[in-house]
């Protein structure tokens, strides 16, 4: 299982699939998604790569990352073969072979969210072991250990090993 998580567009997504072609990859695109500016300001920068999209299993994103780029869900949707979009304490949507399915979040009161999205990423692909490669399975999971990540600030916001446990059990 391999995780590429750029933070400002310093790898090529297509290339380092490639090299593991035999893994699960899956991309989480927000630092293919921006740039900064002179004063160090960070803006929305478009990016579409058709061949990384084929050659990725996963793909992460959130809504907010693509507030200014709303088409490309769609225009995503037939070259990826998992595609996860997440929309915070809406949950979000995993689609796959033409379907889509809603995901849920707990309902918590948040501290803070920095790091949200890490801890879902992590989760999904740290999940896909223990659900036997089952993608939307591991999607509720993260989704809901991303909502106890946000009860925390800092390093504190990892899951726990008891809200794992409880979680994974959940599933069941």
């Amino acid at each position: 299982y391999v995780h590429l998580g750029p933070l400002s567009d310093e790898v090529d997504p297509a290339d380092m699939a490639r090299h593991f072609s035999s893994s699960t990859v899956m991309l989480t695109l927000q630092g293919l998604m921006r740039r900064w500016d002179e004063d160090g300001r960070v803006h929305f920068k478009r990016w579409f790569d058709e061949e990384a999209f084929r050659l990725i299993d996963i793909l992460v994103y959130s809504e907010e990352d693509i507030h200014q780029y709303p088409q490309l869900t769609e225009e995503i949707k037939p070259l990826v073969k998992h595609l996860v979009v997440t929309n915070g304490r809406e949950g979000g949507t995993y689609y796959h072979n033409g379907d889509s399915y809603h995901y849920d979040t707990i309902l918590v009161q948040p501290r803070d969210l920095t790091g949200a999205g890490d801890v879902f990423a992590a989760s999904l692909l740290s999940a896909l072991p223990l659900v036997d490669d089952d993608v939307l399975k591991a999607v509720k999971l993260a989704g809901r250990l991303a909502g106890y990540s946000v009860t925390r600030a800092g390093v504190d916001s990892a899951p726990t090993k008891e809200e794992i446990e409880r979680e994974l059990n959940n599933l069941k």
